[in-house]
């Protein structure tokens, strides 16, 4: 995209007028800072080159503002960063607008922390102030994240390991336990093994399982290996993906041959011996006229064209069939439209053959809507396949991409290089006449406050 010239009003980017071609260089990328919803005592750091760096800003009845630099001291910083979830030593304090002057409140100054404090607001100051904004405080933290309790949790010893350690990090317990425990708990304690930034903290917690079965020393899941691509809806219930012929096992095995649902050769797919289910005879499909499925496969994204008809499956005739059809058919499969290629060679079907010159322009939404005959002169020898592609993104969707190259998806800052998904395909967007309009509007698509900065 170039030339983009929103009115601030649209609800996507690509609402907005502008140019397909260009005449731009990537050192021309547009990107935006967005605005973003706050707690109040929440601290975020803006203007610098990483997560890590950048102007001061606190959070105060849900607006964000700036802090003074009068006696802003490493102390000071030491606390932001510690709030922000980095490493305290090293932290540098920075004056002057370092990273450039913010607007709005400065709701900060005079500043006094002790260094042991957890939270910015915490430490001693004035809500008053005497500033500029060319006094906006700034910090650069240590690159390196302290430990989080999340995902921390590395095995489970056995009863034997078990050692008591005297800790001040046993807050990382209960939230650790949570990758463990759900609803059964088992009274034997096992050690768990909890990494923080210089040690490690042996601590006894019980073994609990969810949606798992146990012995009181491991957990296993209810659905077995013996369930490919099965998912646990609920403990002992071990279900197959929706959308194909309703295989449920009451319990918790499901059959190997049944691959989503369907079966690798007829009268094959059951429960195992001794567990409810329903046994699928390979050709009856599940009653949603025109729906479709790919068969005989290497992959489950490729294969036989197969389409329900009349309550049965049945094959496609490869006359006239090329990539608009095969683009058609993987996007009612769910995978992309582009990319998608057609094939007039492939493993052959049985039964009937349904539809026969199918001639898709592109961009129907499934293959019934193409124009196509029921009527045919073929046999399965001339079976219509596909191989399709994943779907990377969704026409018109939206990102912002960091400095180091990452999807924006999690922290307070909201900014980056913004991407617009076209042809299920990530590009970036020229500068040229890029406003604060066209901030607001990528902001607000993203789910973010609109009062943004746009960047060059």
């Amino acid at each position: 995209m170039d030339e983009v010239a929103c009115t601030g009003t649209e609800t996507r980017l690509t609402s907005c007028t502008h140019t397909t071609t260009h005449d731009c260089s990537h050192m021309e990328d547009a990107s935006v800072r967005c605005g973003h919803r706050c707690t109040s005592g929440d601290v975020t750091v803006v203007g610098g080159t990483g997560l890590h760096q950048g102007r001061v800003e606190v959070c105060v009845s849900g607006v964000w503002g700036t802090v003074c630099d009068d006696i802003w001291t490493s102390n000071d910083a030491i606390v932001v960063c510690r709030q922000l979830g980095y490493t305290t030593i090293g932290a540098s304090a920075l004056s002057g607008a370092f990273y450039g002057a913010g607007s709005g409140s400065i709701f900060m100054d005079d500043v006094a922390c002790t260094g042991t404090e957890a939270r910015l607001p915490s430490c001693t100051h004035i809500t008053n102030h005497n500033c500029g904004h060319g006094e906006d405080a700034s910090v650069r933290c240590p690159l390196t994240q302290q430990a989080s309790a999340t995902g921390i949790c590395m095995r489970i010893f056995s009863y034997t390991d078990y050692r008591s350690v005297r800790t001040s990090v046993s807050s990382l317990v209960s939230s650790c336990c949570g990758l463990f425990c759900w609803s059964r708990c088992y009274r034997r304690t096992y050690t768990t093994r909890y990494v923080t930034q210089s040690h490690v903290v042996y601590r006894a917690v019980p073994v609990c399982c969810a949606g798992y079965s146990g012995d009181g020393h491991t957990c296993t899941p209810l659905c077995g290996t013996g369930c490919v691509n099965g998912r646990c809806t609920s403990p002992g219930v071990c279900t197959c993906y929706n959308g194909w012929t309703g295989l449920k096992c009451d319990r918790a095995l499901c059959n190997p041959r049944c691959v989503n649902g369907r079966c690798s050769r007829p009268n094959q797919c059951s429960c195992y011996s001794g567990w409810g289910g329903s046994i699928c005879d390979g050709q009856t499909c599940p009653g949603r006229e025109g729906a479709i499925r790919l068969a005989g496969g290497v992959t489950l994204m490729s294969g036989r064209v197969e389409v329900c008809s009349g309550g049965v499956w049945g094959t496609v005739c490869n006359d006239l069939w090329d990539n608009f059809d095969a683009s058609v058919a993987c996007f009612q499969l769910g995978f992309s439209r582009y990319h998608s290629v057609g094939s007039t060679s492939g493993s052959p079907g049985t039964g009937p053959i349904h539809m026969d010159d199918v001639h898709c322009i592109g961009t129907e939404t499934s293959l019934s809507q193409c124009p196509h005959s029921t009527r045919h002169n073929c046999d399965h020898s001339e079976d219509a396949s596909v191989t399709c592609a994943t779907r990377v993104c969704v026409d018109g969707a939206v990102r912002l991409i960091d400095a180091q190259g990452a999807a924006v998806t999690r922290g307070s800052i909201r900014k980056g290089r913004v991407e617009v998904c076209i042809n299920e395909t990530w590009g970036t967007v020229c500068d040229e006449s890029w406003s604060r309009n066209d901030a607001k509007v990528v902001c607000a698509q993203l789910g973010h406050l609109t009062s943004g900065e746009y960047t060059y």
